[in-house]
């Protein structure tokens, strides 16, 4: 058994949203949910549950501060 960890990062495009929270959680839960439907992901894996949900703001090379979040996974291969 291997365990494989894994992130999506989840960029929102826009500069000041209203409720950047709430604007933000909706996507970073899509994201979760489009994961686990098929949670061997094509019989790819064994199984993958999420780890840890981070929003917040992402700053980028060029200073521009942009809204997303972070999802990881744990993926558990067999071999």
């Amino acid at each position: 058994m291997v365990s494989v960890f894994f992130s999506v990062v989840l960029v929102i495009q826009e500069y000041e949203p209203k409720d950047w929270f709430a604007d933000v959680i909706k996507p970073m839960g899509d994201v979760v949910d489009a994961v686990l439907v098929d949670r061997a992901l094509g019989r790819v894996v064994r199984d993958v549950v999420p780890v840890g949900f981070a929003p917040g703001e992402i700053k980028f090379a060029d200073n521009k501060v942009l809204y997303g979040g972070i999802v990881r996974f744990k993926a558990v291969l067999w071999f």
